[in-house]
């Protein structure tokens, strides 16, 4: 029986991210109508100069855009660590899935049954590595176990890249969750 429900949250996991997968493609094509607008209609290429003033805008409001992506992912990330602690033979399957995300590197303590992520806020400016790679770091509240209420916070690294699809250019976003270095 438990076999069972364990068999069952792992598919309502793969679905979750196959939707959130989904909700991105969306996202990207209004990402890509975000980009043409900026490139005065221009197509985008990967030779494409951007200036800094227009990456950070860019990446700004992508951020406001996919903010219900980012929480679902983060929650799908808390609920695969505690899926970690209560069934360990999926260590390997799950640890794989985090494996760019560093900030879910550490077990979790037996006594957590679930995590609820709510209150996302952004907090300092937004770092622009380069073109394609920007971090912002985030605070959030996680109601764990339907009782105690803590504060965390990561840095959610945000990576672009130029994909040719039937012929027409798009930018597909990904993002992972890292701990904040200080």
């Amino acid at each position: 029986m438990i076999r069972k429900v364990v068999f069952i949250l792992l598919l309502l996991l793969n679905f979750s991210c196959s939707n959130s997968t989904q909700k991105a493609e969306n996202t990207v094509a209004t990402e890509e109508a975000t980009e043409s607008e900026l490139a005065n209609d221009r197509h985008i290429t990967s030779q494409t100069y951007v200036d800094a003033k227009k990456i950070k805008t860019t990446y700004t409001s992508l951020l406001q855009s996919m903010h219900s992506e980012i929480e679902e992912k983060l929650q799908a990330s808390y609920e695969a660590s505690v899926l970690i602690t209560k069934h360990p033979e999926f260590k390997d399957a799950i640890v794989e899935q985090l494996a760019h995300s560093n900030k879910f590197a550490t077990l979790l303590s037996d006594s957590i049954q679930s995590i609820k992520i709510k209150d996302i806020q952004y907090i300092d400016n937004l770092e622009v590595i380069n073109d394609s790679i920007a971090v912002q770091k985030i605070r959030y509240a996680m109601i764990v176990n339907s009782v105690h209420s803590l504060k965390d916070s990561a840095n959610l690294v945000m990576k672009q890249t130029i994909v040719e699809v039937e012929n027409r250019k798009k930018v597909q976003t990904s993002f992972t969750f890292q701990i904040i270095k200080e």
